[in-house]
């Protein structure tokens, strides 16, 4: 386990807009997919962001004991390094830790296919899959747009659920290098209100690629 690592853009806690409660929000970076409108174009080059092994992560996680209800794993694409993700998702697990929920542009079909051991079913507690479609994103609280589905597992099956009806907050935090960002999934035109109003108070807002 200490050889594991998995390639990370960013951690943050707490996040309340990926899932109820306060959560774990974790970044990976490198993603394969590449969907039109995607606003983390910064998370899709492999060669970005910092390693960290997996047992270290967990020990951070595991040293917050309670204060974390749930762990949210975005990116980036967490499917794209999948032997990383079981290794922590399973360690987590063995060591009772919060229930784990992964947001993948990758249907779950498709997933089953990529990885027809389906060692995920028995250690992820919560799926959202499928890729972002712009002309489908209604505001909802934890997908990014409609085609996208909400999966719990039981006993490794897919149970499909339905959706929370409920507005989340987004979660900012900054880094020491005084770069600023969020966690949450924004309704249409919230990026372009933002930006129009940091414009008037003579800031730039800039996505990175």
């Amino acid at each position: 386990m200490d050889s594991i690592v998995i390639k990370l853009n960013r951690i943050q806690y707490p996040v309340e807009s990926l899932g109820f409660g306060k959560r774990f929000g974790i970044w990976v970076q490198g993603c394969s997919i590449h969907c039109d409108g995607c606003i983390s174009k910064d998370l899709w080059p492999f060669d970005k962001g910092r390693k960290i092994p997996v047992k270290a992560l967990v020990e951070i996680i595991c040293q917050m004991g309670s204060s974390i209800d749930g762990i949210s794993i975005s990116g980036g694409e967490p499917f794209d390094q999948y032997s990383s993700l079981m290794a922590f998702c399973s360690y987590l697990k063995a060591l009772n830790g919060p229930p784990v929920q992964v947001f993948s542009g990758y249907r779950l079909d498709e997933i089953d296919t990529k990885y027809p051991d389906k060692t995920y079913t028995e250690c992820i507690d919560g799926l959202i899959d499928g890729p972002y479609i712009s002309h489908l994103n209604k505001g909802d609280f934890w997908r990014g747009s409609e085609n996208q589905n909400f999966y719990t597992f039981e006993k490794g099956n897919a149970q499909k659920k339905s959706y929370p009806h409920k507005q989340g907050a987004w979660a900012l935090n900054s880094t020491p290098e005084g770069e600023h960002f969020f966690a949450g999934i924004p309704a249409p035109n919230t990026l372009l209100e933002l930006e129009n109003y940091l414009k008037k108070a003579g800031i730039q807002m800039r996505f990175e690629k």
